[in-house]
């Protein structure tokens, strides 16, 4: 019953392992502005926020910027000395890093989780074959 479970549990930790792929690697967060915007009155910083305030930004900020297209003053508008446009892009860019971040951190605690489920048996067959490995 050992071996048919541990058969599972190395199926799905290949599973993730190629979400992960699919993932991949942490990007650096490179914007296109200062990352400080003043709206309404408040002085926001965008690495400060987290997901549901940069969508909640986002979105007003989107509505400025159509609202600027439609009266023909999108290359004009600006907040805090960078256009609209750029802020908006920051904040995709944002919101598509923390959203693998957080898959990312998913899968790590399902890889935790799995590896515990393991028999002992086949834990240290891993180990082994891991040691083997960096041997050869």
């Amino acid at each position: 019953m050992a071996n048919t479970n541990d058969k599972r549990i190395l199926d799905l930790r290949a599973k993730i392992e190629q979400k992960k792929r699919e993932i991949g690697k942490k990007e650096r967060f490179a914007p296109l502005t200062n990352c400080q915007i003043e709206v309404d009155g408040n002085r926001i910083n965008l690495h400060t926020l987290n997901r549901k305030q940069a969508i909640a930004l986002l979105v007003k900020l989107h509505s400025l910027l159509n609202s600027a297209k439609k009266l023909g003053f999108e290359e004009e508008y600006e907040l805090s000395g960078f256009k609209v446009a750029d802020f908006v892009e920051d904040l995709q860019t944002k919101i598509r890093l923390l959203d693998k971040d957080i898959e990312q951190k998913k899968l790590d605690a399902l890889e935790k989780q799995l590896h515990k489920l393991l028999s002992d048996d086949k834990k240290v067959e891993l180990e082994l074959d891991a040691i083997e490995g960096l041997l050869s």
